[in-house]
């Protein structure tokens, strides 16, 4: 039937999807930062800076 799927979804025997558990467990207590930190590179490779100081003199021209 087509709407079977939506009632054995409301079943007390059918777990929880994990991405749903993962969303109720962090919930409040600790911030997102804690849980997935960011490795962060300290500088920018010098070609990158050069192509950002290049835009940023031709945006003064403009």
């Amino acid at each position: 039937m087509a709407g079977e799927w939506f009632r054995a979804e409301r079943r007390p025997d059918v777990s929880v999807p994990a991405a749903a558990r993962r969303r109720a467990a962090g919930t409040g207590r600790t911030p997102p930062s804690d849980i997935h930190p960011v490795l962060r590179r300290t500088g920018a490779p010098p070609a990158a800076l050069d192509l950002l100081a290049q835009a940023h003199r031709g945006l003064e021209e403009a």
